[in-house]
């Protein structure tokens, strides 16, 4: 029943974190579990029952990357476009040099 309650505690406690009557609750119950003989101690070491913080990372997260801007047109979400990307893309997709694909045909006219 001890364990049950510690486990109501906590999950109210995760709802309400900056509740102080639940977190003093929550302690009270856990210095409980810890001193039972015969495992109550074990149970909450061995993970049975989490921290109020277990499931989060000790480490912050990343920051974002700054955003990108366009080289080009200056807006953001693009590092480039226009005809050259378009180019440079068509280049890599076709295995040729981009000078070869730069190149117009002298005529748009089927023959």
């Amino acid at each position: 029943a001890l364990a049950a309650s510690r486990r109501d505690l906590l999950q109210a406690a995760r709802l309400e974190p900056g509740d102080r009557q639940i977190r003093e609750k929550l302690k009270e119950a856990t210095d409980e579990l810890k001193a039972l003989p015969g495992g109550g101690g074990e149970a909450v070491r061995l993970g049975l029952g989490g921290g109020l913080y277990d499931d989060r990372e000790a480490d912050p997260p990343e920051p974002p990357a700054p955003p990108v801007f366009c080289c080009v047109c200056g807006r953001e979400g693009h590092p480039r476009c226009g005809k050259g990307f378009w180019i440079d893309q068509r280049a890599v997709w076709l295995q040729m040099p981009v000078d070869q694909v730069d190149e117009d045909p002298p005529t748009f006219e089927d023959d």
